[in-house]
């Protein structure tokens, strides 16, 4: 026969907790048979209780074969007890035989049946195992103790099917509350279903034994007839009572069992997900500081290029500025026409090659916290007659009017940074060519008025083009944007 799945320490298997289990076993046979056996019922009947079936049932699924020895001698001493302590053989082992074989055939249809899983989270569950366990061995094992003790089955059988029955749904599940404590399904049903059992039983008994004991003539001639069978019909309706309480009882604590562990569980699987969490971001935390790492070097490789980018287009212009005023000198001595034209294209290259290099030193200085705006002496109308002749002839070769319109009363020297002033007069007037496709092109050059203090300048670039629409306005000077 196999046994429940118990740990060592439950079950015995390592030998050393078995021979304590099995005394166990006995004493909770003997005594429970030798209670049964001094409450008196009515006409000599036994207590409609009788908890060795339980004791035996529960012992033979919890332990297997092993508690056979508790059992077998727990039997012997109950029905030496109930022969009155007189030797009989015969009738002894054969009411004992009958017990221990009404447990073991009900432990193999259980477990046949209902397997090993006996947590009883349904009433259903309950009533099978009162079934397969109670019911139908009862009537083999009822019919052989009675038979061992010359009673008559006719007249007592039903009475003890009822008491091995209630015996089973009663004490089985104590025994189980015992022996599966170390089980989760069991974890904590000794507190929750055995005591308030046991408590239960003890106090039906003790309340109910006194109007079915031995009584004076006088009281059995009262009370005899009608309170005897009335208390002995009360006592089956506490035990019928404390059965329900007992699938009660199971119920509710594997309905908790199975609460708790659905919240060790889901607990389990918030810690776990905490835990990933705490990783993802610790590992985040060790990307954004390789990604801040990698971010300061690019600025720092960034900045160490913007610099050399600087430095380089300060020494580019300093050769190429020779270039520049060698060709102008040459070009201001009478050469011949094609030399000439020569000349004024390499001027023209090495005047477009240095807005280059200029805008290359621009940027540099913005990438290292912003351009830096000179403030010297300067003569006007010479700064723009470079800038304002070559957009003026590009004009007029693409059939444009081009006109330079300078105030007079405007003084000629004048404070700021020409290299600024000559980069944006020349690109304004470079975009006004380039999006101008038929008309002219006007440059204003004048006071700005309505100013107070400083007297400013006012420059103007109009055009007869395709303009800038309104939409894109407000982001003229956004930087990098076109």
């Amino acid at each position: 026969m196999n046994a429940l799945p118990m740990s060592p320490a439950a079950a015995g298997q390592d030998g050393e907790h078995l021979w304590i289990d099995n005394l166990i076993l006995a004493v909770l046979v003997l005594a429970g048979g030798w209670i049964a056996a001094r409450v008196p019922m009515p006409g000599g009947l036994p207590l409609p209780f009788w908890p060795p079936a339980g004791v035996v049932l529960a012992g033979l699924l919890c332990f297997g074969w092993r508690a056979l020895p508790g059992l077998v001698i727990g039997t012997l001493l109950l029905f030496y007890d109930l022969t009155f302590y007189q030797w009989r053989p015969l009738p002894i082992l054969i009411a004992g035989a009958g017990l221990i074989a009404q447990g073991a055939a009900g432990a193999w249809l259980v477990r046949r049946v209902q397997g090993g899983a006996l947590a009883f989270t349904r009433a259903q569950d309950f009533g099978l195992f009162l079934l397969l366990g109670g019911l139908l061995p009862s009537l083999l094992g009822s019919s052989a103790w009675l038979t061992g003790f010359g009673l008559s089955l006719t007249q007592y059988w039903p009475t003890a099917i009822l008491a091995q029955l209630s015996g089973v749904a009663i004490v089985a599940p104590i025994v189980f509350a015992w022996a599966l404590r170390a089980q989760p399904a069991w974890q904590g049903r000794m507190r929750t279903v055995a005591l308030p059992l046991v408590l239960v039983t003890a106090l039906l008994v003790a309340l109910l034994n006194p109007l079915l004991g031995p009584m004076d003539a006088d009281t059995r001639e009262l009370l005899r007839v009608a309170h005897i069978h009335a208390a002995w019909w009360l006592m089956s309706a506490g035990l019928f009572v404390c059965a329900l309480l007992a699938v009660l009882l199971l119920q509710l604590t594997a309905r908790s069992a199975a609460v708790r562990a659905l919240v060790e569980q889901r607990t389990a699987e918030l810690e776990r997900a905490n835990a990933e969490l705490a990783r993802e971001i610790d590992v985040r935390k060790r990307t954004e500081l390789r990604l801040r790492e990698a971010m300061e070097e690019a600025a720092s490789a960034g900045r160490l290029k913007n610099e050399f980018l600087g430095n380089m287009s300060h020494e580019l212009r300093t050769p190429l500025n020779a270039v520049i005023g060698m060709t102008e000198l040459a070009l201001d001595a009478e050469l011949p026409g094609e030399v000439r034209a020569y000349l004024e294209a390499a001027r023209s290259g090495a005047g477009e090659l240095l807005t280059l290099i200029d805008g290359m030193i621009d940027f540099s200085q913005m990438s290292r916290g912003g351009l830096q705006i000179e403030a010297t002496r300067y003569r006007l109308r010479q700064l723009l007659s470079g800038p304002l002749k070559a957009a003026g002839e590009r004009a007029r070769a693409k059939g444009l009017v081009f006109q330079v319109r300078i105030e007079e009363a405007l003084p000629d020297l004048l404070i700021g940074d020409p290299g600024r002033l000559r980069q944006i007069v020349q690109h304004l007037t470079d975009n006004a060519v380039k999006f101008t496709a038929h008309g002219g092109i006007e440059v204003r050059v004048s006071e700005l008025p309505g100013t107070v203090g400083a007297r400013l300048l006012s420059i103007e670039v109009v055009d007869t083009g395709i303009g800038v629409p309104e939409d894109h306005r407000e982001a003229i000077f956004d930087p990098f944007h076109q």
